[in-house]
């Protein structure tokens, strides 16, 4: 049973097999990870265990399965490499002269053309295996890349590694982020939270911060589009990163945090304020265009407790401005809202106003519900991920190891001397080449005393 898995997962069907599905699959919920579902959706992925698909068993496993077959693999082609090198290293002249082929009487004349000819095709001595009488020698040609095939494969290993811890140990979300505010990267501001089984969230996070948000970003002459100027900051308020992040090619990344942007909107921000005008608690909820509204938005939902212990709840709707019953173009700064305050228990209208931005609405507790501002809002989506850089660099040295392995031919010629005074030869060719062992042995061959000229 043993021998049959390890079969299996040495079989180059089944490991073409693992990647076409984990190639399909990432394709597939690459594609799906950032919209947004229904209810019912939701719930029929998180039954499937797909609301964090790159943390699900449905990637993890079949990637570790991966992982191990590749790791065999790897195993089998160092064993190669080294069976090679000691190959090398073990031949003497007794060997030679058992297994060589015979191409002629020694003469230092034909061994000095032996010699050139091996050198003409890329031949060099190999340290310590020669003799000062010629009896022996060994030349060899880009023998180093005899490991050039087990250092790729075992780069692919070390890269399924990366790949499965970062994927286990990472999180990522989308910020929405108000203009002049800063959240803390946490999964309670964060929407779609989305965590491997080993990260941990920190009790002091970082914050993202949007200072500024250019609706039109011309780069050299192009129009790059929108693009907020986002900063990061350490749990103290330190700043550690900043610049613009536009498109997929423009991210702000500090350490294993990177921040890319998705779109832009409108956020209002409502205080609640004691009786004494002091704020108790503020909150900035977004706004979306909505076509099917009266106003064009959506309203934003908050609950409130009062004084006394009654819960409201706040519906603010924003208004386009109007002058003598036309709309009229407005800045944020001009905004109108309509605050709605029921009792969530009761359903009983406490307030209802329409008020500009900087206005309040009474409560019957003696607070008030202010409408402070209007601005736009950044959303992002951060990533944290240690594994980014690696997986680049593991790929990298993957493709290097590929290369060497693909495009050179290790190669090893035994020239030596018989006790009967012939030269004898063994060619070791261990990848194919543009010549052949034996058009190499012929050419050999042909290195005659009587064709040679010293």
């Amino acid at each position: 049973m043993g021998k049959k898995i390890l079969r299996i997962l040495r079989s180059p069907k089944f490991v073409l097999g693992l990647l076409v599905y984990l190639a399909v699959f990432s394709g597939v919920m690459t594609s799906l990870v950032n919209k947004t579902f229904t209810s019912s959706t939701t719930a029929t992925l998180g039954a499937f265990g797909l609301t964090n698909p790159f943390g699900s068993v449905w990637f993890l496993v079949p990637l570790l399965a991966l992982l191990i077959s590749t790791a065999l693999c790897a195993l089998t082609r160092t064993k190669v490499a080294r069976s090679r090198a000691r190959q090398v290293r073990g031949m003497d002249l007794e060997k030679l002269a058992k297994s060589g082929v015979d191409i002629g009487s020694y003469s230092q004349n034909q061994m000095l053309e032996i010699k050139r000819r091996l050198h003409a095709h890329g031949f060099r001595p190999l340290q310590g295996a020669e003799r000062d009488d010629d009896s022996f020698q060994v030349s060899g040609r880009s023998l180093w890349a005899l490991y050039a095939s087990p250092f790729f494969h075992w780069m692919l290993v070390l890269l399924v590694v990366v790949i499965l811890m970062g994927r286990m140990t990472r999180a990522e979300g989308m910020l929405p982020v108000p203009v002049d505010q800063r959240l803390a990267f946490s999964a309670q501001k964060l929407s779609q939270p989305r965590a491997g089984l080993l990260y941990r969230w920190s009790n002091n996070p970082v914050r993202i911060g949007v200072s500024q948000l250019k609706l039109h970003n011309n780069v050299g002459g192009v129009e790059m589009g929108t693009a907020p100027r986002v900063t990061i900051y350490d749990s103290t308020g330190k700043a550690l990163a900043e610049g613009l992040v536009y498109s997929d090619n423009k991210a702000l990344s500090q350490g294993s945090l990177t921040v890319h942007y998705i779109d832009y909107g409108m956020a209002l921000t409502v205080s609640l304020r004691g009786s004494d005008k002091k704020t108790l608690s503020k909150t900035t909820q977004t706004v979306q265009l909505d076509p099917n509204s009266p106003t064009g938005y959506t309203a934003s939902t908050l609950t409130v407790t009062s004084a006394q212990g009654n819960v409201l709840r706040a519906v603010i709707q924003l208004e386009p401005r109007r002058v003598n019953g036309k709309v009229v173009t407005a800045h944020f700064n001009q905004a109108q809202a309509n605050v709605r305050v029921t009792d969530a228990t009761t359903g009983q209208v406490v307030a209802d106003k329409l008020v500009d931005v900087g206005q309040a609405v009474a409560l019957p507790d003696g607070t008030s519900l202010r409408f402070d501002n209007l601005n736009y809002y950044a959303l992002l989506t951060v990533v944290d991920d240690w594994s980014i850089t690696f997986i680049y660099l593991c790929s990298i040295l993957a493709i290097i190891g590929a290369s060497c392995a693909l495009l050179t031919s290790p190669r090893v010629a035994f020239v030596g001397v018989t006790k009967e005074k012939r030269i004898v030869v063994v060619l070791r060719f261990y990848r194919p080449s543009s010549i052949t062992t034996e058009e190499l042995l012929a050419e050999l061959q042909e290195a005659k005393p009587d064709n040679t000229s010293v």
